[in-house]
């Protein structure tokens, strides 16, 4: 484990023409030392934190600009050094029961974009809807469908939220969007994500397909959501205390990629 103090954040212009102000610093800081946060790369959901941001502060710099600097614990395989950080967990999204929500990008954020990210809205019962900010320098285009269900009644749960009209016309919707031309050199995702819960805990759940095709996204709305229900019983009868659990879909089959733990710390199947 490696002890390093990393820049996360400033008020200068960047790369996509837009500036944070003072006051979002500030609040950065003040939510981010109530949590432990995730050490990602490049925004991309897939590839399990590098490390974990311990603690931050807002300092001044020479140019009268402000910035946010962060103390990070970076993961190797000793990670006997960790500091102890008493009840702080890692932050997961949490989604309202009987309520679905729609996360997308700055890649939606022209006409025909949001003209995609309403047809979804009125299909999904009039789902809520974000936009999720992102400052990588080659960003991934993410669309994100969450919703919240009971262990072991994904598949029921979110059939019976919508209904059969409406479910043919997600999956026909998804398919569309998804079958436009990529921009070279850019990954598209579709993510399901979830908290799962039972009477005893809840759990941040996500399933990501890549590059989507019109085969992936009919067999997993068709199937994916009933492996999820057959395997998650077993993660959730396990002692380690997941925070959050990232399964692939590809080809049919749902394959495990990660869990992370309360702490940050990921869990890689070997």
């Amino acid at each position: 484990m490696t002890k390093r103090t990393l820049r996360l954040a400033t008020t200068h212009l960047d790369r996509h023409n837009e500036r944070f102000t003072v006051g979002a610093l500030e609040s950065m800081v003040e939510q981010s030392n109530g949590k432990i946060i995730p050490l990602g790369y490049e925004h991309d959901p897939r590839i399990a934190p590098l490390g974990r941001i311990i603690k931050t502060e807002l300092v001044e710099l020479e140019d009268g600009e402000f910035a946010v600097d962060g103390s990070a614990e970076l993961f190797d395989e000793d990670l006997s050094g960790l500091t102890d950080l008493g009840q702080r967990e890692i932050p997961v999204r949490e989604f309202e029961a009987d309520k679905f929500t729609i996360i997308a990008d700055r890649n939606f954020r022209d006409e025909e974009g949001r003209q995609d990210i309403e047809d979804l809205k009125g299909i999904l019962n009039d789902a809520k809807t974000e936009e999720e900010i992102k400052k990588a320098f080659e960003p991934l285009s993410i669309l994100t469908v969450g919703a919240a269900f009971a262990l072991g009644a994904i598949a029921s749960g979110f059939f019976g939220e919508m209904g059969a009209e409406a479910y043919r016309a997600l999956k026909e919707k998804l398919k569309k969007i998804f079958s436009k031309r990529l921009v070279e050199g850019q990954e598209r995702l579709f993510t399901f994500d979830t908290t799962i819960s039972n009477s005893h805990k809840s759990i941040n759940v996500e399933v990501i397909i890549t590059n989507p095709t019109d085969d992936d996204i009919e067999q997993f709305f068709d199937k994916g959501l009933n492996q999820l229900d057959l395997v998650l019983p077993n993660h959730f009868a396990n002692n380690k205390a997941f925070k959050r659990i990232v399964f692939d879909f590809k080809n049919g089959n749902l394959k495990l990629k990660f869990a992370v733990l309360k702490n940050g710390v990921p869990v890689i199947p070997k």
